[in-house]
């Protein structure tokens, strides 16, 4: 059961990164002149969590190796 959810969780992130390196879904057009910085905040966020949750995905599979 726990091999399912691991291989479920590993899937589910292959395809949001998929989808988030291809942009096929994007932010709109901005509206002001903040939205160039606000949009660049957002892309900083999501690579930096998205870097975090992969190192956590490796690390909680080494601990279980051990």
């Amino acid at each position: 059961m726990g091999k399912l959810f691991a291989g479920a969780v590993t899937v589910i992130a292959l395809i949001s990164t998929a989808v988030f390196v291809s942009h096929t879904w994007w932010l709109p057009p901005d509206l002001t002149a903040l939205g160039l910085k606000i949009d660049s905040q957002i892309f900083e966020t999501m690579i930096f969590t998205g870097t975090l949750f992969v190192a956590a995905q490796l690390a909680w599979r080494a601990r279980g190796r051990k």
